[in-house]
Formats: structure tokens, C-alpha cells, sequence
């Protein structure tokens, strides 16, 4: 999945299980018929943990400062909340391999089965689809 944007809910309607929503942020287009997870937490408001395990998954996509995480399975996912980081193992130029560092870190704001939405530290370097990522650096 991608977060494509950010809503507020303004108005119930519990009988049709439907409610008004305003969009507070925007990364992407909105499509008609589009799928709405709850709750995503920001980034502000989950303090930060870091676990002990390591797991580890990739990038699916990347929108804006949100990055959509793969995590490999026959683990169990990190909750929302957890530190993560973000390397590389190939040289971006010439696709060698090269020792893992450290690209940017990030948070996890949402987790759904093995998937789950990172917020993007901005003071890092650039993350695309396919860099990896561990809970462990």
C-alpha cells in the first residue's frame, strides 16, 4: 500500500459505516474508491522504542517523507513506534556490493501484517524502493 494522504474525520454516519473526512496532508493522488486505514498515527505522537530483535524487510515505495515497508516474513512485525534504519548494500552508482551503512533512520507509524508505513528522518539521504531496512543498525 502507499499513503497517498492524511484525514480528519468531521462527521459521522454510523448507520452506513461512512463518515465526513478533510484532508489535512497530501502526498499523492487520490483515487476514487481508495482504501482508508485507522487509525495512522504521526510520527509526533508515538514515542520512539527501539527493540532488540532484528528484522529486517525493504522499501515497496516511497511517497513524500512516508516510505511503505516489507518486512521479511516468519517474523513478527514491529509495533508503531519502533526506530528503524534504512542502508544500503549495493553502491548506487555501479551496483557493487559494498559494506551496509546507514542511509537515514526512521519511525514506523503504522504496521499492518508484514507491511508497515515509515516516517522518513529528512535530515538523511534519499531513500527509494528497494533499500533496505533493519530494526538493528
Amino acid at each position: 500500500y502507499k499513503v497517498v494522504a492524511e484525514l480528519e474525520a468531521v462527521e459521522k454516519a454510523l448507520k452506513q459505516s461512512r463518515c465526513v473526512a478533510k484532508v489535512t496532508e497530501i502526498y499523492g493522488l487520490i483515487k476514487r474508491n481508495s482504501e482508508v486505514a485507522y487509525p495512522i498515527s504521526s510520527a509526533k505522537e508515538l514515542p520512539t522504542t527501539q527493540i532488540k530483535d532484528l528484522i529486517t524487510g525493504k522499501v515497496e515505495d516511497v511517497s513524500g517523507d512516508r516510505a511503505c515497508v516489507k518486512f521479511a516474513t516468519g517474523y513478527n512485525p514491529p509495533q508503531a513506534g519502533t526506530m528503524v534504519y534504512f542502508y544500503q548494500i549495493k553502491d548506487p552508482e555501479n551496483n557493487t556490493d559494498v559494506d551496509p551503512y546507514v542511509v537515514t533512520t526512521g519511525k514506523l507509524i503504522y504496521v499492518s501484517g508484514q507491511y508497515a508505513t515509515a516516517v522518513i528522518d529528512p535530515s538523511g539521504r534519499v531513500v527509494s524502493k528497494g533499500t533496505s531496512v533493519t530494526t538493528r543498525f
